[in-house]
């Protein structure tokens, strides 16, 4: 996976940082946009509305 123009995380990598769930549900995600004919400005768009409503998009709370 690319991160930024320079750096690439392997595979490898990911598993000894102990990030490979987070990579391969990223990697995943890409997949998902491409098959949908997502546009730059979607990709715009869509980090706007996950930046400005932290939160309460990806996190699921558990009641005790």
């Amino acid at each position: 996976m690319r991160i930024g123009r320079r750096h690439v995380v392997s595979a490898e990598m990911s598993r000894h940082m102990g990030v490979d769930d987070v990579t391969r549900r990223l990697v995943d995600f890409a997949d998902t946009l491409k098959s949908y004919d997502v546009d730059i400005y979607d990709i715009v768009a869509m980090k706007t509305l996950l930046l400005l409503s932290p939160g309460s998009v990806f996190c699921h709370t558990v009641a005790p």
